[in-house]
């Protein structure tokens, strides 16, 4: 009877402790903070203005590919982590959800960087010379895609460590 009763107490702690998939939440918000990094790719990352007149830049228009590339990677690593029941896979989406937060602080660090590919592609031949003279006239700054998508890759990285750290729970 006492044997019963203990298997009975194991079964309510696994139970109450995730159960089959320790790791599902955490992966299921890493999901969602791909969902984030794949959203903000999509959205405004630069503002030029120049006397009035202001254009922005989508992240698409540059490195946003990039970091598109890292969500959808990551967000597949934490699923088949989830389906596999396998929290080390769900962990290395980390690595890249840490790729989409290099490219994101790089761009916020250099919001001039955006606007100088798109221009080298529209302009056809102007010189570098000519180039820095003409992005010296505009002020740059970082619009929300681009903490958009530093705010979700961060929390991709916060929640692959954390399925990765449940490997050594089970």
């Amino acid at each position: 009877m006492s044997t019963h009763l203990h298997n009975s107490d194991a079964r309510q702690g696994a139970s109450s402790s995730g159960g089959r998939r320790p790791h599902g939440k955490v992966s299921y918000f890493g999901i969602g903070a791909s969902l984030l990094v794949l959203l903000g790719s999509f959205l405004p990352w630069v503002e030029a203005s120049l006397e009035g007149s202001v254009e922005t830049i989508k992240g698409t228009d540059g490195d946003g590919k990039w970091t598109m590339a890292a969500a959808v990677v990551a967000m597949v690593l934490f699923i088949v982590g989830v389906v596999a029941r396998k929290p080390i896979i769900s962990g290395s989406a980390a690595v890249p959800s840490l790729v989409a937060v290099v490219f994101g602080a790089w761009n916020i660090a250099n919001p001039e960087r955006l606007a100088r590919v798109s221009i080298e592609d529209e302009s056809g031949g102007m010189s570098s010379t000519e180039l820095d003279g003409l992005l010296q006239q505009f002020d740059f700054s970082a619009m929300g895609g681009l903490w958009i998508v530093v705010a979700g890759a961060a929390l991709g990285v916060l929640f692959g460590v954390l399925a990765a750290a449940k490997t050594r729970q089970r």
